[in-house]
C-alpha cells in the first residue's frame, strides 16, 4: 500500500465513534418502500460531502463515480450498500444503545453496510488516495423482501462493464466473505373454486383442501444442506366463516439453494405437486367440479465467483490482515445479480456481530466493527489501488 492508503486504513480503522454516529443516523430514517427516497437523499449529502457527485438513476438507486487515474488498465470496482429495509410500516425508528451494541429495526441490515461507504468515500477523499482504477459507490434499493432486486437488476441492464468487479457490504458477522449466491424461486399460489355452503354444498372442491394437500408433497422433499436447500410455505390465507367453504385460498412458497440446477428441479417438484393436488381434490369432489389454479412467482437468480479468484483471494487476505478469521457463508445479496451473470462479485460482512435480523427487535453488537471496514480498505486497494 502507498502511504496515503496506510493512512485511510489507520483512520478507518480508529473510526469507531464516527462510523456508529452514521449508522444510527441512517437507521433512524424511515423507510416506506423498496426505493427509500429519505434514505436516498441522505446518502446524497453524505457523499456529496466526501467528493463524490451522486445521482438517482430510474429505479431509485444512488450512482456515484470516483474516477481512476489509468482506468483502462484495471477493472471498475462496484462497491454496494442496500438502502431499502423491511420495515415498511415503522414510521418511527429510534436506536437504543446499550454499550456497544445498538438495537433497531434494521440497524445492521442495512444501515451497517451504508455507513461502512459513507466512510470509506470520506477516508478516499481526506488522505487524497488516488487508485488507478475506477470506483462506483451505489447506495442499492429494492434488495429487500419482494423488491426482487429492483435495483440491481435496473444498474446491470443499465450498465455495461468491459471489466468489472462487484463487492456488496450487507450482514453483520466478523469475516463474512460470501462467494456463492443463494438462489431462490417464490411464487404466489392462488386457487378459486366454488364455494358454498359448508353443510349444503358439502363436496363442492374445496380450494383450502388443494393447497393442504400441496404443502403435504412439498413436505416430502429432501433438504440437501450440502447445496444449501430449504423451502417453506411461509404464508396462507382463505376462507371466511366455519359454515362457508371458501372459494379462494392462497399460499406463498420460498425455495431456496446455492445450486441452479436442483433450484430449478425444485421449481419442478412443486409445479408438478400443485398439478397432483389440485387433480386429487377435483376426484374427491362429488359436484361442482371446477378448480382455477394460477401462481406468480418472484426469483432471486444464483451463481458462484470461484474461490481462486482474485478478487476472493484479495478479501480474503484483507481480512487476516486485520486479524480476522475469513468465514464463507453462502446467503442472498445483492451480489446475486452479478455473479449470475457471470460477473466476479462477492458479499463482505459490514462487521461486528447482528441478531434478530428483520424483526423489529434486531441487535447490532459494533464490537471489532472497524477491523472489516479496514479490510475492505485493503481489498479496494489491492484490487485497483
Amino acid at each position: 500500500m502507498t502511504e496515503r492508503e496506510k493512512q485511510a486504513v489507520n483512520y478507518l480503522r480508529a473510526a469507531t465513534a464516527e462510523l456508529i454516529r452514521e449508522q444510527i443516523a441512517f437507521a433512524e430514517i424511515a423507510c416506506p418502500d423498496y426505493r427509500a427516497s429519505q434514505r436516498a437523499e441522505h446518502l446524497i449529502r453524505a457523499w456529496r460531502e466526501a467528493g463524490l457527485s451522486p445521482k438517482r438513476d430510474k429505479a431509485g438507486n444512488v450512482v456515484a463515480l470516483r474516477r481512476g487515474a489509468a482506468p483502462r488498465t484495471c477493472p471498475t470496482l462496484i462497491l454496494v450498500a442496500h438502502m431499502d429495509s423491511v420495515f415498511y410500516n415503522v414510521k418511527d425508528i429510534r436506536v437504543r444503545r446499550r454499550g456497544r451494541i445498538l438495537y433497531a429495526p434494521g440497524i445492521s441490515d442495512n444501515a451497517a453496510g451504508v455507513a461502512n461507504l459513507i466512510l470509506l468515500a470520506r477516508a478516499l477523499s481526506r488522505f487524497a488516495v488516488r487508485t488507478a482504477g475506477d470506483i462506483l459507490f451505489v447506495g442499492s434499493v429494492g434488495e429487500e423482501g419482494e423488491g426482487g432486486l429492483k435495483g440491481m437488476r435496473h444498474f446491470f441492464r443499465a450498465n455495461r462493464f468491459a471489466n468489472a468487479l462487484f463487492i456488496s457490504i450487507d450482514g453483520g458477522s466478523p469475516g463474512g466473505i460470501t462467494r456463492k449466491a443463494l438462489a431462490s424461486w417464490s411464487p404466489k399460489i392462488v386457487v378459486r373454486g366454488p364455494g358454498g355452503h359448508s353443510y349444503s354444498n358439502f363436496g363442492r372442491p374445496n380450494p383450502v383442501h388443494v393447497l393442504a394437500r400441496f404443502i403435504a408433497k412439498v413436505t416430502t422433499l429432501s433438504a440437501d444442506r450440502d447445496r444449501n436447500v430449504a423451502y417453506n410455505a411461509n404464508v396462507i390465507s382463505g376462507g371466511t366463516a366455519v359454515n362457508v367453504i371458501p372459494d379462494e385460498a392462497r399460499v406463498t412458497l420460498n425455495m431456496r439453494s446455492s445450486d441452479v440446477r436442483v433450484l430449478a428441479r425444485l421449481k419442478k417438484s412443486a409445479l408438478r405437486f400443485l398439478g397432483e393436488a389440485r387433480e386429487e381434490e377435483l376426484a374427491w369432489a362429488t359436484s361442482d367440479k371446477s378448480l382455477e389454479v394460477t401462481y406468480t412467482a418472484l426469483a432471486r437468480p444464483g451463481g458462484e465467483t470461484p474461490e481462486d479468484h482474485p478478487l476472493v483471494r484479495a478479501m480474503t487476505a484483507a481480512v487476516k490482515a486485520e486479524g480476522i478469521t475469513p468465514r464463507f457463508p453462502v446467503i442472498s445479496t445483492d451480489a446475486n445479480m452479478p455473479m449470475s451473470l457471470g460477473i466476479p462479485a462477492i458479499n463482505v460482512s459490514a462487521g461486528g456481530t447482528a441478531g434478530n435480523v428483520h424483526s423489529t427487535k434486531e441487535w447490532h453488537d459494533t464490537t471489532g466493527r472497524t477491523k472489516d471496514l479496514a479490510a475492505l480498505a485493503r481489498a479496494v486497494f489491492a484490487l485497483v489501488g
